[in-house]
């Protein structure tokens, strides 16, 4: 049985997250989302979606590929896979409902917008069994500020209202709004996402100044071969809707 669940409609490539009750996910979940995130990185699709099946969206790593044995295969797999998230090329959402705890709020943390149901909760709990959460330490900092230390040193859960208060989830949603947000997304230019991305994660991983003249360039080489920037452009000055051609 599949580990993850694959499907793409209307620009969007949907991944769930498909080992029940909890989908604790474990090595062969991380090559597997591997797979499929470059396959999504080749398709023509506008926007990711990552969510679970059942009962939660993950309640973590498998803990037994935790033990001195395993870990580094565990660690180093699952470390290829959040980056292969965090780089995608299209914007990518995660969906949490239940819990997103350990490497489960890890991976949901990779993808660029984090959108909850009202019931879900978040912790990464690993410093309860003696040790730490290698991903998280190294994202939450820039995500929520000194909220980070909460999580990472008590590893307590924190409800949704809460974790959008912090500014860890974007929003809190039920089904009907995360496909308004979705739907928002994936029916913009695939040109104008593509270059959004990859100026976002320039801004990310450079300094200000580089940041600055490096999306700069960006808009003007490559933007400006395409077509869709000027379709949307006179689609404004016309009063009328752009028809894209993701090109």
């Amino acid at each position: 049985m599949s580990q993850i669940l694959f499907s793409q409609r209307d620009g969007v490539v949907t991944l769930a997250l498909n080992r029940p009750p909890l989908n604790v996910v474990n090595v062969d979940t991380m090559k597997e989302l591997l797979g499929l995130l470059k396959s999504a990185a080749r398709s023509k699709a506008k926007v990711l979606v990552l969510r679970g099946e059942g009962q939660c969206f993950s309640s973590g790593t498998d803990i037994k590929e935790h033990l001195p044995r395993q870990a580094r295969k565990l660690i180093t797999t699952f470390e290829q896979a959040c980056i292969a998230l965090a780089g995608l090329p299209i914007p990518t959402i995660a969906y949490v409902h239940g819990y997103a705890l350990g490497g489960g709020l890890e991976l949901a943390c990779m993808c660029d917008l984090l959108f909850a149901a009202p019931q879900a909760q978040f912790g990464q709990p690993e410093i309860l069994l003696g040790v730490m959460a290698p991903v998280a330490s190294a994202v939450l900092p820039g995500l929520i500020g000194r909220r980070a230390a909460d999580l990472l040193f008590s590893g307590r859960p924190v409800d949704a209202h809460r974790a959008r208060d912090w500014g860890l989830v974007n929003d809190v949603v039920d089904l009907a709004g995360l496909d308004r947000a979705v739907t928002a997304i994936a029916t913009k230019s695939r040109v104008a996402l593509v270059a959004a991305k990859k100026a976002l994660l320039v801004g990310r991983t450079r300094p200000l100044a580089a940041a600055i003249r490096e999306n700069s360039k960006l808009y003007l080489s490559e933007l400006g071969k395409a077509r869709d920037p000027e379709e949307g452009l006179k689609a404004f000055l016309e009063k009328r809707q752009p028809v894209w051609r993701d090109a």
